[in-house]
């Protein structure tokens, strides 16, 4: 008990708040970070299958694949 009130007593740097809370802020921010990131991978995701799914109906299946092999090969 007196260990865990010593502990919320320290201060780190000049703006006085508890270090629980500094890692609570830093807890945070990663968090929103990373929630962030996963709604931009799952945005860019549903933009490659609606693109795969216009590329279908506009020219076929073997179109596109064919256009595929062409793009690599560079024919």
């Amino acid at each position: 008990m007196a260990k865990s009130m010593r502990a919320q007593k320290e201060r780190i740097g000049t703006t006085g708040l508890d270090i629980t809370s500094v890692d609570k802020l830093a807890n945070d921010a990663s968090q929103v970070g990373i929630g962030v990131i996963a709604v931009l991978a799952a945005l860019i995701g549903i933009w490659g299958i609606a693109c795969l799914i216009g590329g279908i109906a506009n020219e076929g299946i073997l179109e596109m694949f064919n256009g595929y092999i062409n793009a690599v090969t560079g024919r």
